[in-house]
């Protein structure tokens, strides 16, 4: 049984690698879209629940506002001179 954990628990191990940059991504994604409901201050929250280190969370947060204010101006500034 013991022989079963153990192996069991190295390929969560490896698993848990790929979780991680995919949560780091995925955090991103939602704090850049710049909807009701989804910034900074929510993906302080996602990142607390998902016990996220609390440096690579802040780096992360920071780039997803900073995306969505590009996608805001864009829209709010490029696309009305398009017309």
């Amino acid at each position: 049984m013991r022989r079963l954990v153990e192996k069991l628990d190295e390929k969560a191990e490896k698993k848990s690698k790929g979780l991680e940059t995919a949560s780091f991504w995925g955090l991103f994604i939602f704090v850049a879209i710049p909807l009701p409901g989804t910034g900074g201050w929510t993906g302080a929250l996602v990142a607390s629940f998902l016990e996220m280190d609390i440096k690579k969370a802040s780096i992360i947060i920071f780039l997803g506002i900073l995306a969505a204010g590009l996608i805001t101006s864009t829209f709010t500034y490029l696309i009305p001179s398009l017309f």
